[in-house]
């Protein structure tokens, strides 16, 4: 068997789809992304975490927005949005990027935490860090608490930003 291998660069012409089959109808499929009733049973957080606000417009442009609140019944971000960016899960709080969320084969990521890492380093000593990104490894998501603390200081700097002329 001979094995081929490219020096390609140019990926313009590349694409990936992921197909997966679901049982159920293929309406029920459709309107679990496009009705919020749907749309928070298809996202459930956990058992614990509730999901206080689902918001979807399906139109071509349109966006939707999901809030999940933690088992003492807070948000951590109520105003953010959900949206992709940089290829990830993301989340935009008042036109800023707020947290960006990634998994790679032997980790998972809370990235675009800037300052935050460093101000916390005390917290997330048992973690790998660098400049702005947190690693944990995947099956052992981090404490709630800390993520909510994490957010919470980030969306501090970006108000902090807004408020500096």
């Amino acid at each position: 068997m001979t094995q081929r291998t490219s020096n390609a660069t140019d990926t313009s012409g590349r694409e990936i789809v992921i197909t997966r089959v679901y049982d159920a109808p293929r309406e029920l499929v459709f309107k679990a992304w496009v009705e919020p009733e749907h749309l928070v049973r298809w996202y459930h957080a956990s058992d614990d975490w509730t999901t206080p606000y689902a918001e979807t417009d399906p139109r071509p442009g349109g966006a939707f927005r999901i809030g999940f609140a933690s088992p003492d019944g807070k948000a951590a971000a109520p105003e953010a949005v959900e949206m992709i960016a940089y290829r990830m899960p993301a989340y935009k709080y008042r036109g800023r990027s707020l947290v960006y969320i990634g998994a790679a084969k032997n980790h998972c990521a809370l990235y675009g935490m800037s300052d935050v890492i460093a101000a916390h380093k005390d917290e997330l000593a048992a973690y790998d860090t660098s400049k702005g990104t947190v690693r944990f490894p995947d099956g052992k998501p981090l404490p709630d608490a800390l993520v909510k603390k994490l957010v919470k200081a980030r969306i501090g700097e970006i108000e902090a930003a807004r408020t500096t002329p």
